[in-house]
Formats: C-alpha cells, sequence, structure tokens
C-alpha cells in the first residue's frame, strides 16, 4: 500500500518584524542549565571571558545571557544570586 498523498500547506502570510531595539552585541554569551551550582556559572562565566580569576566583572561590553534553569536542585542558589547581583 502507498502512503496517502499529503495536502500541502496553504500559503501564510506573515507581517515583516520590526527593526531591533538594540544593536547586535560585539561579543555575546550564553549560559543555560547550571542548576544552582555556583562552581559551574563561575566556570562558565571564565570560559566566555566575563569574569576575572577574582570574580570581578572582566567582560566590558560583552552580553551574557542565562537560559534555562539557573536555580534548581543545587545548594548554591543564594550564592548565584549574590553573585550576578554584584556583576549586574
Amino acid at each position: 500500500r502507498e502512503p496517502a498523498a499529503r495536502e500541502a500547506a496553504p500559503e501564510v502570510e506573515v507581517a515583516d518584524l520590526p527593526p531591533p531595539s538594540l544593536p547586535a552585541p560585539e561579543h555575546l554569551c550564553a549560559i543555560g542549565d547550571v542548576h544552582g551550582d555556583i562552581d559551574a556559572l563561575r566556570a562558565a562565566l571564565r570560559l566566555c571571558e566575563a569574569i576575572d580569576g577574582e570574580g570581578h566583572w572582566s567582560g566590558g561590553e560583552r552580553w551574557v545571557v542565562q537560559v534555562g534553569d539557573l536555580l534548581d536542585r543545587g545548594d548554591d542558589e543564594d550564592e548565584i544570586l549574590a553573585l550576578l547581583d554584584q556583576l549586574g
């Protein structure tokens, strides 16, 4: 038996998107799912050159985007919030 033929999807008109409200950053670092682990967060921030060995911001105009679970499961949630507050 041959599979049933599929109908072509109807064409959909899509509106033009507005221009971005901010220019694209020169350097962007995306971090995801550290799950409450301060050591993992610090390692990721150092890897993308956003913080130095002392934990101070060294990223200049770099943007850091956190996606996924920042706080979840781990025991370091207060430390993570304090670090992000200090960097912000």
